[in-house]
């Protein structure tokens, strides 16, 4: 997909505040957008913060499997529904969004006239096939917001550097925010983002397999704890599992493992309030 420059794409701090900027730009005070659930939680946090309204659906079903349903999603269209995000790979649980998956998103946007912001952080961390956006199917580039930072992919999370790229309008929308907010993200570090994107880095490739294999590694080992289920990450660096025959909450779980053996997960609760029986794993440290 090509998009222009200079009318189409907003240099942002970090995509949070590429989400904020959004927020602001496009919901009203009456406005709602849809997330699938899990989530990862700072996006329920920036829309309470700014005082917006959304609504969840949940995608995670009972033995790991997920499923985009249709007909949860019409049932959380409301005449005020404004907006629809969806990220993939997800964070939490490593989900890489189907074909099908994809298409229906499309078409119910389409059907109901949403502008959908995708999530693609995670873009550069498939583990099986290539990463596929939404904006590339028919009709949905011109009312896709496609969300992106250096933080995942090139590890330059402190450096802070995001983007949004749309159609002009939407952009248009958004700057008048940006720039009366955070005017730019610091320049030398816009030189840094440029460099990574236009060198060929191999870190990043051994980064990647880096994942592959540490994630192979834990996902053989949870499938010998009897009672443990969870979903089977295609991609991110995420394992979102659930911890509910141990009798403990994931809060309960996370902290009798910090305690006991100093390591540190994240209780599912973080990423939408139904998952308190489940708890992240991150395996971006080493093994």
């Amino acid at each position: 997909m090509d998009y222009d420059p200079m009318t189409q794409v907003v240099v942002t701090i970090g995509a949070s505040e590429a989400l904020d900027a959004i927020w602001a730009a496009f919901l009203d005070r009456d406005d709602e957008i849809i997330i699938p659930s899990p989530f990862y939680g700072a996006y329920t946090k920036g829309l309470d913060y700014a005082d917006k309204k959304y609504a969840l659906v949940p995608i995670l079903k009972e033995g790991g499997k997920v499923e985009y349903n249709r007909k949860d999603f019409e049932a959380a269209l409301t005449p005020n529904t404004k907006l629809l995000l969806i990220n993939s790979p997800n964070n939490p649980s490593g989900y890489v969004m189907t074909d099908e998956d994809l298409q229906m998103i499309a078409d119910f946007a389409k059907e109901h006239d949403l502008i959908v912001i995708s999530d693609d952080c995670y873009d550069n961390y498939i583990f099986e096939g290539e990463f596929k956006s939404i904006a590339a199917l028919p009709g949905m580039k011109e009312r896709t917001l496609i969300v992106n930072s250096t933080s995942k992919t090139f590890s330059m999370t402190g450096w802070r550097i995001g983007y949004v790229i749309g159609n002009p309008t939407f952009i248009d929308a958004i700057l008048k925010i940006h720039a009366q907010t955070v005017v730019c993200p610091s320049i030398f570090a816009q030189v840094g983002a440029v460099v990574a994107y236009d060198e060929e880095i191999p870190e990043v490739k051994e980064m990647f397999h880096a994942f592959l294999e540490r994630k192979e590694y834990i996902a053989e080992f949870l499938k010998t704890i009897e009672g443990v289920s969870y979903v089977e990450p295609k991609g991110a660096f995420y394992i979102f599992m659930d911890i509910g025959s141990t009798g403990m909450t994931g809060f309960e779980f996370c902290q009798k493992l910090l305690e006991e053996k100093g390591v540190t997960l994240s209780p599912g609760n973080n990423f939408g309030l139904e998952w308190e029986n489940y708890v992240r794993i991150s395996y971006a440290c080493s093994l």
